[in-house]
């Protein structure tokens, strides 16, 4: 028969031994389960940060503009001529206003007592622009504007050894009208605009008016209406429509 005491030290071993196995793997099924029943939480959200406006910048270019002037009313015919234009167009951060700046040089035909002479125009002038829909492509405006220059015709009366055998008016006008314009190409604006004017002029030369007596009358005042068709070529990025 065996000692007692053996077998008790050898129960004790081995329990000492197996109660912290079986204690170890229940807390590592435990956690199995746990892990299978709680969801995986979800990737927290990118933050995007929004990105500052660019400021819009002003819109600047060059242009070439033919414009058209005849006499209406009582100045029917006293004056009537075309002017090649050169000039600068800037529109604001908007584009809700604008401004020309023109230089430009012509001929016409002018009535004096003597019949109608040939006549040399040149003008210098501003136009302000209001434009009532810039963000669309077809844009339609209203404008203003004022110029000055000088018209001088042959004298035929000067001897032909004359330092200066010619006479002229120095003029100012006045301008109000309406037009459009829309782009032709991506760096390319036409538009074309519809004036009245009045001009008046100071020298030695003057508007002859047709009436009924006498038949012809001096005038330093002229009623007309002017047509313009100017192409704009605007420098990179700076279109009004961008």
């Amino acid at each position: 028969m065996r000692n007692p005491s053996r077998v008790w030290i050898l129960l004790t071993g081995l329990c000492a031994t197996a109660v912290p196995a079986v204690a170890w793997a229940q807390v590592n099924e435990a956690a199995a389960v746990e892990a299978e029943l709680v969801e995986p939480l979800p990737d927290p959200p990118e933050l995007v940060l929004d990105q500052p406006e660019q400021p819009r910048m002003g819109a600047a270019g060059f242009f070439l503009g033919v414009n058209t002037l005849v006499g209406v009313g009582r100045s029917s015919g006293a004056y009537g001529g075309g002017r090649a234009d050169l000039g600068l167009r800037i529109r604001n951060r908007t584009r809700h206003l604008g401004v020309d700046i023109r230089l430009g040089m012509g001929s016409g035909r002018l009535r004096r007592f003597t019949g109608r002479d040939r006549a040399t125009e040149m003008a210098v002038g501003m136009e302000f622009r209001g434009y009532v829909n810039p963000q669309h492509p077809f844009q339609l405006f209203v404008a203003g504007g004022f110029g000055v220059g000088i018209v001088s015709v042959g004298d035929h009366e000067a001897p032909s050894t004359a330092e200066c055998p010619s006479v002229a008016m120095f003029f100012a006008d006045l301008s109000a009208g309406v037009g459009f314009a829309f782009p032709v190409s991506k760096i390319a604006t036409l538009s074309t605009t519809v004036s009245v004017v009045r001009r008046t002029s100071s020298g030695d030369l003057t508007f002859v008016e047709r009436t009924v007596n006498p038949p012809l009358r001096e005038s330093d005042l002229l009623i007309g209406v002017s047509a313009q068709v100017v192409l704009v070529g605007y420098l990179s990025g700076l279109h009004p429509t961008n």
